[in-house]
């Protein structure tokens, strides 16, 4: 578990990468599914897996979006691109059959209500961990990193901090840690896009950094 502060949005998702393409290339592991991968983090996610040679997939919701972001020609399942809702566990088969490894890197934004966050940042979460283990039951290397958030232990976080949203994402982590299938989880404060020159690489542990504000670059 680690957050990352005062970097680009990409060297935190390279972390994300690294993840799996080091589990790729220790493993007979061979294709990844990156969830939200037309997400700010998630196609940058996408995008270093295919850079490095590593078979990839993407879920998403909305192909017209993925035709823009990731560089698909008709973005269907041809071209390893699917369409699902992580609410929705019927909407995942196709994606996750034949996956070794899971990128999650789908979440909500501060403005959607109580019920989506938790369908989305916990129950979300169960669906794509249980889908990619019921479809590839007979594979042995299976592998899920998840992009979480600093702050998950803090039991009262502030709402620039995440607010409620941190108490689901860390119902998530719970679930995931003690699942039985190797994982790694990624804890980034906020992201955002602009350039980072100078900017120093934090890593800590289980939220032990406390640094104000909790910004990073993308």
């Amino acid at each position: 578990f680690f957050s990352s502060l005062f970097v680009l949005r990409a060297m935190a998702m390279f972390s994300i990468a690294l993840c799996l393409i080091t589990f790729a290339l220790s493993t007979s592991a061979h294709t990844v599914l990156v969830t939200g991968a037309t997400g700010r983090s998630g196609r940058l996610i996408y995008s270093e897996l295919q850079q490095q040679g590593v078979q990839v997939r993407g879920l998403v919701r909305d192909p017209a979006e993925a035709k823009k972001v990731l560089n698909c020609g008709k973005c269907g399942p041809a071209e390893g691109i699917f369409v699902g809702d992580v609410t929705k566990p019927d909407t995942l088969v196709g994606a996750v059959k034949g996956v070794d490894s899971v990128a999650i890197a789908v979440g909500t934004t501060g403005r959607a209500s109580e019920e989506v966050t938790k369908n989305v940042e916990w129950l979300g979460v169960i669906n794509q961990v249980r889908a990619l283990a019921e479809a590839n039951h007979n594979q042995p290397d299976l592998f899920v990193a998840l992009i979480s958030s600093m702050g998950t232990t803090d039991p009262n976080p502030k709402p620039f901090a995440g607010g409620k949203v941190l108490f689901w994402k860390l119902q998530a982590e719970a679930f995931l840690s003690t699942s039985g299938i190797p994982m790694a989880i990624v804890k980034p404060c906020g992201l955002v896009d602009s350039l980072a020159p100078n900017r120093t690489l934090l890593v800590g542990h289980n939220d032990e950094l406390q640094v104000s504000p909790p910004i990073i670059r993308r």
